[in-house]
């Protein structure tokens, strides 16, 4: 059901493992150096709310379109 989660998940961790060795992060907001694991973590549950529910307009979209 939500397996599309998957691969943001695993990219996730692993930039956030990667950056703990080498404090460097792609993104400001998953800089854990300069705002803190609170903040990091308050950006990724606001990341991971925002994709699910994208994801559950499109699968309704999808649904509603094939109806038709």
């Amino acid at each position: 059901m939500l397996v599309w989660l998957v691969y943001p998940t695993v990219y996730l961790v692993y930039v956030l493992v990667r950056g703990a060795y080498t404090a460097q992060y792609p993104y400001p907001f998953l800089d854990v150096s300069v705002l803190g694991s609170a903040r990091v973590a308050t950006s990724v549950l606001v990341l991971l709310v925002g994709f699910l529910l994208v994801g559950q307009a499109l699968v309704a979209l999808d649904r509603r379109l094939a109806r038709r």
